[in-house]
């Protein structure tokens, strides 16, 4: 452990050292270049390595500043804003509101406080504020930062539509969406003007939007804000692209996930003949789609379709990769709990012994998991009250016990008690009694202290109460003794236990 902290270090090191390096010699303008384009990549994924890059490179820049330009230079006031934002987005609050204040500091004492570079200063400030929580603060930083916007020769700027949706979030928060929405709105305005019409940025402030709406329930406005937005990736992307199907279904799941089926089921809808255009109606790349919309519709009640659904989806495959292709397991596991689910039995046997035989041809037998696989598919017969097929597997479950590599007497005497049960069901007591005995046997077997416990009180009653049904008073005799010794013990231990 102590040398995969040490390697870190050392990588850490290592990579301030390279860049150091990099920053001699080095303009503040192409330290700053370096560091957009370094958040840039950290923007699209989120990677720790490239924020603590970011975060020397920022610090390089600043370095720069001072020496090459003086302390109440604006652009050591900018370099110490990229410093700022780096530590907030690393969480390290009380940096980075230090670094915010000085930015501001030297802005105000270059007579620079009516620019943008102040206001997205402020901006930062606000958003620091309002992750702490302290939304007042946050809405008043905000507030002083769009006032300075406004005023400047061209308001209309990216960082006007991103400060516009801050203050919408912290309004909402406050005072509700009826307060908020204007704000969302004219984001949503600004960003046009600034993007043109058709842009994915534009698009996806209308999807927000249009998810607030949802959320409040306000379904008319919402739904024409998703399709302004479906407009845009259409003309994007192209009416057959799979982009425009996937945001389809996305749409369709904001109102899945909240129980809306109603408005999720023409999204669904339009998704799946879109799909269907892309890869044909018989092509296994559709198969993840139709289980998609057998899911909807299971939820919302509508079985019928659902059902449909999974068995096209269960078809296809069969017709592509024949029916004994381990692809085929999830569909059929799918079909069987959808079936069992519904208490629709003979289905639900149906589709669980065809998944069982492919298990076992994929995974062989007499392993771990075959043995709890035919457990559970035993246990699938009593459940069901099929006693003669539930007692065949049982069977089958016992004699595979020849073929463990160690002895294993718990499952012996599970198994052989389970089939004694079996057999007392179906009135077959000579079998009944011989698998009692087999039980009986295994439990002599096994550790002395296993054998002293209360499930063994309880299987030697069971025993007893058999031997009595079939007219055996003295060995059921002989078991109720035995019983009711151990009970015994165990109650003097568990009063001699401290604390009882």
């Amino acid at each position: 452990m102590r040398r995969a902290v040490i390697t870190i270090c050392l990588m850490i090191l290592t990579g301030s050292l390279c860049l150091g390096a990099f920053a001699q010699g080095k303009s503040w303008e192409e330290l700053i270049a370096r560091y957009k384009a370094i958040r840039g990549q950290t923007q699209k994924q989120s990677d720790f390595g490239q924020t603590l890059k970011a975060i020397d490179i920022a610090k390089e820049a600043l370095q720069k500043a001072e020496t090459q330009f003086g302390p109440d230079d604006p652009r050591v006031a900018e370099s110490l804003y990229y410093l700022a934002e780096e530590y907030n987005i690393g969480v390290d609050y009380a940096q980075a509101e230090s670094l915010y204040k000085r930015a501001l500091a030297v802005y105000d004492k270059a007579h620079k406080k009516q620019t943008l570079g102040y206001a997205k200063v402020l901006i930062g400030l606000g958003t620091l504020y309002s992750l702490q929580g302290r939304y007042d603060q946050g809405l008043t930083n905000y507030q002083r930062a769009f006032e300075i916007i406004e005023k400047l020769p061209k308001p209309d700027t990216m960082e006007l539509a991103q400060l516009l949706v801050y203050m919408a979030l912290n309004i909402e928060f406050e005072k509700g969406f009826a307060a908020a929405e204007p704000y969302y709105k004219r984001s949503i305005k600004v960003r046009k003007k600034v993007l043109g019409k058709v842009h994915p940025e534009v698009a996806e402030a209308m999807i927000a939007l249009a998810s607030q709406y949802r959320v409040n329930k306000q379904f008319t406005k919402s739904d024409r804000l998703y399709r302004k937005a479906l407009t845009i990736y259409r003309k994007l992307y192209g009416k057959n692209d799979p982009k425009v199907a996937e945001y389809l279904e996305q749409v369709a799941t904001y109102h899945y996930n909240q129980k809306e089926y109603v408005h999720a089921e023409p999204y669904y809808k339009e998704a799946l003949k879109l799909w269907e255009r892309i890869y044909s109606a018989d092509n296994t790349e559709l198969c993840p789609h139709l289980v998609k919309q057998g899911r909807f519709y299971n939820a919302w009640g509508k079985y019928d379709r659902a059902e449909a659904f999974y068995q096209r989806e269960l078809a296809i495959k069969e017709k592509t990769y024949g029916k004994d292709d381990p692809r085929l397991l999830p569909s059929l596991e799918r079909l069987y709990t959808f079936y069992d689910a519904l208490k629709n039995f003979p289905q639900a046997e149906r589709y669980y012994s065809r998944l069982f035989t492919l298990q076992e041809k994929q995974s062989g037998t007499d392993t771990a998991e075959w043995y709890e696989r035919l457990r559970d598919y035993a246990e699938f017969f009593v459940k069901r009250g099929k006693w003669a097929e539930a007692e065949k597997h049982y069977r089958r479950l016992l004699d595979s016990y020849e073929n463990f590599p160690e002895k294993n007497y718990a499952f012996e005497e599970e198994a052989a008690e389970r089939l004694a049960d079996l057999c007392v069901i179906q009135y077959k007591m000579d079998e009944a009694e011989g698998f009692y005995r087999l039980a009986l046997a295994a439990w002599e077997k096994v550790l002395v202290q296993e054998k002293e416990s209360e499930e063994f009180v309880g299987f030697l009653k069971s025993m007893a109460i058999f031997y009595k049904g079939i007219g055996k008073e003295q060995e059921a005799e002989k078991l109720e003794t035995r019983a009711e010794a151990i009970r015994i013990r165990l109650q003097e231990e568990k009063e001699k236990a401290p604390g009882s």
